[in-house]
């Protein structure tokens, strides 16, 4: 499994297709504020990750998500759920 630390995504489709991808202590947040960084990933494990910029997880496949902060960006359309950023998925787990 591929492991991506401390580091910052702003870009559209940041990490699009990934596979096998362990993300920890990173951010997704900046002025190109892209959007849907793990559109069509599977098998990713996220944890510790701060996410300002909306739909980070669209049709993906087994996702483990752990000490994920999402702001009010990704919350404010979908009455503080944010089920806006956890669409499509299969296999998708939070503690």
């Amino acid at each position: 499994m591929e492991v991506i630390k401390n580091r910052t995504f702003d870009e559209e489709r940041a990490l699009y297709g990934s596979k096998g991808i362990y993300v920890k202590d990173c951010a997704f947040d900046g002025p190109a504020d892209g959007e849907s960084a793990f559109k069509e990933a599977q098998d990713i494990r996220v944890e510790n990750v701060f996410f300002n910029l909306r739909y980070p997880f669209w049709h993906d496949d087994r996702v483990k998500i752990e000490g994920a902060e999402l702001t009010s960006l990704i919350t404010s359309r979908y009455q503080n759920l944010n089920w806006g950023s956890v669409w499509k998925k299969t296999g998708i787990r939070l503690p």
